[in-house]
């Protein structure tokens, strides 16, 4: 299965879903195996194309790789699989690496280059808007060191 043939997004895709239901199931909504219902390909194929949009700096939470790490986050949290609970570990401390690798620190302080929507290669700027969605960048990294499990990781994003 490759990604461009299925959505893996936030917005419309399968980090969206896989979100939704763990939150339905922690809302205590509904009873469905995440697990089951998305099996670790998908999780496989998640984590290949966040890697991929770090790559070209595209952030974003609806479309790119903030959103999928949103997900992997979630399912951090709700699993009580071990296997699983340490995949996602896993994949969350890449993105922060990532993240960490990718950031430009100047007198203004620590910043990313994000491409421009539609994420054109050549184009890049530093908007805050909620079409670029840095502040989604910001927000995810704010959830993921609430968990205590990344603090470390995230103090030198801060």
């Amino acid at each position: 299965m490759s990604s461009t043939q299925v959505h893996t997004n936030f917005y419309n895709g399968l980090a969206g879903i896989g979100w939704f239901i763990c939150h339905l199931n922690e809302a205590e909504i509904a009873d469905v195996d995440v697990e089951d219902f998305l099996d670790t390909s998908i999780d496989t194929l998640l984590y290949e194309d966040m890697i991929q949009l770090l790559n070209t700096n595209v952030y974003d939470f609806f479309y790119g790789a903030t959103g999928i790490c949103f997900y992997f986050l979630k399912g951090f949290i709700t699993t009580q699989n071990p296997a699983i609970k340490e995949t996602y570990r896993t994949y969350i401390t890449h993105f922060l690496f990532y993240i960490e690798y990718r950031s430009i620190t100047d007198t203004h302080g620590k910043h990313w280059k994000h491409s421009g929507y539609p994420f054109e290669k050549d184009h890049v700027n530093y908007q805050l808007s909620s079409v670029d969605n840095i502040s989604g960048l910001m927000l995810v990294l704010t959830e993921i060191a609430k968990t205590n499990s990344f603090n470390t990781l995230c103090l030198p994003l801060a």
